[in-house]
């Protein structure tokens, strides 16, 4: 159950991102956005370390694997800020920058032979669906 709770709160968290990042493009560059969104995050992520006690495994794949996270995320965050300010609709940018999921399960179907159930194939198709639904409305 403390999954749960944990995903709908991330899911409210998500959603205030969504808000702001709107706010962010339309009041400053995205390059300063991007900057103070760096900092926000180093705010999470000291809070992060502070719960296990500054302790933190320093193996090689960890540091390339969080660190490769954390530069997909600040050029994704970049991306999208960029692309609400030349002129995406904030709305449809969140939408279709949210089909991430999608990619990666097609990404590793092909990279590491992840098979996809009938079930996430039409969960994929029916969330392009949504984006394309989202984008005429």
């Amino acid at each position: 159950m403390l999954w749960l709770i944990l995903a709908i709160s991330a899911l409210l968290s998500y959603s205030i991102w969504g808000i702001m990042n709107g706010v962010v493009a339309k009041n400053m560059d995205p390059y300063t956005g991007i900057f103070f969104s760096s900092i926000g995050y180093l705010i999470s992520s000291t809070i992060a370390l502070s719960m296990i006690g500054f302790r933190v495994n320093l193996a090689p794949l960890n540091l390339i694997s969080g660190m490769s996270l954390g530069l997909a995320t600040g050029i994704g965050g970049l991306l999208f800020l960029l692309a609400i300010r030349y002129g995406g609709n904030v709305n449809i940018v969140v939408v279709l920058t949210s089909l991430y999921p999608i990619l990666t399960l097609i990404l590793n179907y092909f990279i590491f032979g992840t098979s996809m159930s009938i079930t996430q194939i039409i969960g994929a198709i029916l969330a392009i669906i949504a984006v394309i639904l989202v984008s005429i409305g």
